[in-house]
């Protein structure tokens, strides 16, 4: 026999998120490689600081969270999630991106 009762879409959802009842349509993959972090340094020379009382200067530019080598779920962040607690785990709605992120680190020993 055909099923030719419509459902209304909105109702779906609803079931999906408040009853937790795992429709196939919203399971996505989430396999992603990702640049998570980049630190590039640069020491400077010791014979540069002999006359000071530093001993070592370390010059460095960080990045977080750059870009996706690879995202099997397109346009959604793996990582990000629905909530803190344990209802909104692996749950994707509404969630702001992964914060990017560019630093700048001087580290001086004396």
């Amino acid at each position: 026999m055909k099923n030719d009762i419509p459902v209304d879409p909105l109702a779906r959802n609803f079931n999906v998120i408040y009853f937790e009842k795992i429709v196939s349509d919203y399971v996505l993959d989430a396999t992603n490689v990702r640049l998570r972090e980049l630190s590039i340094g640069y020491s400077l020379p010791g014979k540069w600081l002999n006359k000071t009382k530093i001993s070592r200067v370390n010059i460095s530019l960080v990045g977080r969270n750059l870009f996706f080598f690879y995202n099997a779920a397109i346009d959604i962040d793996p990582e990000s999630g629905y909530s803190a607690g344990s209802y909104g785990n692996a749950f994707e709605m509404n969630a702001m991106p992964a914060t990017r992120s560019y630093g700048f680190n001087l580290t001086l020993n004396f």
